[in-house]
């Protein structure tokens, strides 16, 4: 919030990201008046505007150049729709922010970035009372991914779906939920929509949110989530980077993957602020 505030003083500023989820949370947090760039919006000449990527690539004729452009989850600003936009802009001065820099599929961010300026880390922030102190939970599963194939830095999501499916995870998860995990509210996050439904189907008040889904069911969830009317999210990747849930409590990780931008992304949804203790349940090994 106080970086959008900062920015705001730009005669002209655009704040990007991919989700629609980030935009609600960022266009929340704008001090100023703005326009949200969205599917469907015509562009009304507003200096300022939160933007959904793909819907500001498609009106780059009509959106004047910004004097600067704040990207979040700036690690995706090396994608073909990003460049295009950053590409139209070429004298706008652009911000990344990203909590984890580093890419999947190794990528480095030198093609849109000069400098790397590197913030607070995590055990400063905790110690500050920005963020809530970690309690990790490696719990024992029967889970074989010794027939789980690597691709691009990561285990094939066919193959880990199919190991999930053969597993104990559905039940194991729910247990230690129960036990460890229900004094605020939960996610947890799986490697399929099938995987997520079977999951919110197996545990009542639990809840399925991915993609497919409508999007007002979508923000309805995700308010629920922040205002506690809504226990639990089972979910694929929707929610797993930047969103911000302060009486979000546990997560549980049920997606085994090899990439450290996944594994702190997911485990950082829930020390957002906030007292007590942020847990985190991994079912899957990647602890």
């Amino acid at each position: 919030s106080k970086l959008i505030s900062e920015a705001c003083d730009a005669p002209r500023l655009a704040v990007l990201a991919h989700a629609e989820h980030l935009i609600d949370q960022l266009s929340e947090r704008m001090p100023s008046s703005h326009q949200v760039i969205g599917a469907g919006a015509r562009y009304d000449g507003s200096k300022h505007i939160v933007g959904m990527i793909q819907s500001v690539a498609n009106r780059l004729d009509s959106i004047p150049q910004p004097d600067r452009v704040l990207v979040d989850e700036g690690h995706h600003a090396v994608s073909p729709t990003y460049q295009r936009i950053l590409a139209a802009w070429p004298d706008a001065e652009v911000q990344l922010y990203p909590a984890t820099p580093q890419r999947l599929d190794g990528q480095g961010l030198d093609a849109v970035a000069d400098d790397l300026i590197c913030g607070p880390q995590y055990r400063e922030l905790i110690y500050g009372g920005y963020l809530k102190p970690f309690e990790v939970y490696s719990v024992p599963s029967d889970l074989d991914l010794s027939q789980c194939r690597v691709l691009a830095g990561d285990y094939r999501k066919g193959d880990v779906n199919d190991a999930i499916r053969k597993s104990s995870i559905f039940g194991d998860v729910a247990e230690h939920w129960r036990r460890l995990g229900r004094d605020g509210g939960h996610a947890s996050f799986w490697p399929s929509i099938e995987a997520a439904e079977h999951a919110a189907a197996s545990v009542p008040g639990w809840h399925a949110l991915h993609s497919r889904m409508p999007k007002d069911q979508i923000r309805s969830l995700i308010a629920g989530l922040r205002s506690g009317s809504v226990e639990s999210l089972a979910t694929v990747g929707m929610i797993g980077e930047g969103l911000d849930v302060p009486g979000l409590a546990s997560v549980s990780l049920c997606r085994p993957t090899q990439s450290l931008t996944v594994y702190m992304q997911q485990s950082g949804r829930c020390n957002r602020g906030g007292a007590g203790v942020a847990r985190v349940l991994d079912h899957v090994g990647n602890w």
